[in-house]
């Protein structure tokens, strides 16, 4: 009798073995599936920041490409504007600049770029701006140094007509 129950216990142990094998392998199946659905779910946000960085990357090139426009119009309005157009450009030219700059601080901060990152690009932008700022004052002292040499030399080619013609009526007394 003993020997016929061994075997069935054999079996017993060996179906508790199997069944022990069974649920692992279930566990290592369920773990590689959640580990699957993870990585599916990462390349998602991927490929959803990947598309975000493109669309950031064209927008950066168009404001660039306005940036570049812009500086054009400076130079243009340079040669062309009287001083007071110019402190109106000025003026638009800030506000616009501001909006940029903030235009620019909204994209970096849904990028979610490193705050040294981020002031590193705002403090490039605002040294840009600073410098057509400083050459479009310059070029308006200019101007109105200019303007004020040409009034010198009315008023002197005035006086000296003035007094040429005071010489003439004295001659012909």
């Amino acid at each position: 009798m003993m020997r016929s129950k061994l075997p069935e216990t054999d079996l017993e142990k060996r179906c508790v073995e199997l069944k022990d094998e069974n649920r692992q392998l279930r566990d290592q199946m369920k773990s590689i599936n959640d580990a699957c659905k993870e990585l599916q779910l990462k390349l998602s946000r991927h490929e959803t920041v990947q598309n975000e960085f493109d669309q950031l990357e064209t927008e950066n090139k168009t404001l660039r490409e306005r940036n570049e426009s812009l500086s054009e119009e400076i130079d243009m309005l340079r040669s062309k504007l009287p001083e007071k157009d110019l402190d109106e450009r000025c003026v638009e030219l800030r506000e616009e600049n501001s909006r940029y700059v903030n235009k620019i601080s909204r994209l970096l901060t849904q990028r979610k770029i490193e705050p040294r990152t981020r002031a590193a690009t705002i403090e490039d932008a605002q040294r840009n701006f600073k410098e057509r700022y400083v050459r479009l004052e310059a070029e308006r002292e200019r101007a109105i140094q200019e303007k004020q040499q040409l009034r010198e030399k009315i008023s002197k080619t005035l006086h000296k007509l003035s007094v040429e013609s005071c010489w003439e009526k004295k001659q012909r007394r």
